[in-house]
């Protein structure tokens, strides 16, 4: 074979780099159906690697949203800070002796 394509003007490194490409192509490329029988499933590596970037952030944001807090559990929380703060404050000015708290 490689002397009869030798005389079409193919040399035999350009025969060899395309029957790797054409293997790496069956190996790793997607075809597109005709059919229209899609299954959902992505048809080209470009759609596969969308869908797997959409997963992937679907993820991330669900697991990012479980450890933040809502405005009103913050506002709550802020609200029995103040609270507690201002119980000790009253209660260190009530035990102050002599005068020394108080203004």
């Amino acid at each position: 074979l490689r002397e009869k394509k030798a005389h079409h003007g193919v040399a035999p490194e350009e025969e060899e780099k395309k029957a790797q490409r054409d293997a790496l192509l069956n190996r790793f490329a997607y075809e597109k159906e005709e059919d229209g029988d899609n299954e959902g499933g992505p048809v080209s590596n470009k759609d596969a690697a969308a869908e797997a970037q959409r997963e992937h952030a679907e993820k991330v944001r669900e697991q990012s949203s479980k450890s933040r807090e809502s405005k009103a559990d913050a506002r709550q929380k802020n609200k029995d800070a103040m609270k507690l703060k201002a119980d000790k404050k009253e209660e260190r000015r009530k035990k102050a002796t002599k005068g020394e708290r108080k203004r």
